[in-house]
């Protein structure tokens, strides 16, 4: 006969002793892999990046609804496809790049995992079939712009009326191409002398050029390679008191004497408009390729004075920003 202090005894034991309750898996997250042709970054640096600062508007957090992984070139384009291939294997859900190596590296590494790139003309470069509708896994946001080279080169002679000798530093391994430049050039009477600069590595090299053959200005190429190396650049144009136009405004910032192009961080924050639909299902070869919108010029009053040039009132009142 079965007591009731047996009874409580039993349903005392039996709350002692854990239940076994249904395990519920864990949602992986989605990983984001960042392929950089610079760098390398500090956590600290990546955390404000453009791209991640959208993302956080867009309710995406690292860590609790996406991870990241970022691998940096370090200005040495020729680790781009090892380090594409190397997040390929690592199954990240989309790759993040910017430049024309980093987007033909990753689509070299990859038909599948979806591409997101900022700055490189994907259907000039062969990888995208239109900007309408660029097929394909890749998808992404240019700076370049129909007129824009021949612009940037007017604008350097209404600075510098008598310039006839120019170095134009470019990066050929990021394909900024050099056909039709030397036509742009004579149209505007100007000489120009091609200045590599593919990592950072070259800038000595390019510097010891452009002192040795004094030419009258500078003109640097939208690249990569020129925008992570902008402070470099501007720091020595500076010192051989040295006019220099740059594809960037943010290189007019750190020094250059004017920059006509695409704000960057804006663009590479638009990059994560991209990257959150394909993360909720969209497919990126359907994902128009996107065109700047506006254009900034951008002159640096201060570096100006330091080198003793004038500048015209003209081109001063059509800067969207001076800085003095």
């Amino acid at each position: 006969m079965i007591t009731r202090r047996q009874t409580l005894s039993a349903a005392l034991v039996a709350l002692a002793v854990p239940m076994a309750l249904p395990v519920l898996a864990q949602k992986r997250l989605p990983v984001i892999g960042f392929l950089e042709p610079q760098g390398p970054f500090t956590p600290e640096q990546v955390a404000q990046s453009p791209t991640i600062l959208g993302l956080r508007d867009l309710g995406w957090e690292q860590g609790k609804t996406m991870n990241i992984e970022v691998v940096a070139a370090e200005g040495d384009h020729d680790r781009l496809p090892s380090l594409a291939a190397a997040l390929v294997a690592k199954k990240v859900d989309l790759i993040v790049t910017r430049g024309s190596a980093g987007a033909i590296a990753a689509k070299r590494a990859t038909d599948t995992t979806p591409i997101v790139t900022s700055g490189p003309d994907l259907v000039q470069l062969g990888l995208a079939h239109s900007f309408a509708r660029p097929g394909g896994n890749i998808t992404g946001i240019t700076v370049v712009v129909s007129g824009i080279t021949s612009k940037r080169l007017e604008l350097l002679k209404l600075a510098l009326p008598a310039a006839k000798h120019i170095a134009y530093v470019y990066s050929p391994g990021q394909n900024a191409r050099t056909e039709g430049m030397v036509a742009v050039a004579q149209a505007q009477g100007v000489t120009l002398s091609f200045v590599k600069v593919d990592r950072t590595d070259d800038l000595e090299a390019a510097f010891a050029s452009i002192a040795r053959n004094r030419p009258d200005a500078i003109w640097c190429a939208d690249t990569v390679a020129n925008f992570g190396n902008r402070a470099r650049l501007a720091e020595f144009a500076a010192r051989e008191r040295l006019p220099s136009i740059h594809a960037f405004p943010q290189a007019a910032d750190a020094g250059a004497l004017m920059a006509y192009g695409v704000n960057v961080r804006e663009m590479d924050r638009r990059v994560a408009l991209h990257i959150d639909k394909i993360l909720k299902g969209a497919n990126p070869g359907d994902l128009p390729l996107e065109r700047p919108t506006s254009l900034d010029l951008v002159i640096n009053l201060k570096t100006a004075r330091a080198i003793g040039l004038v500048m015209p009132q003209e081109l001063l009142l059509s800067a969207q920003r001076v800085i003095e």
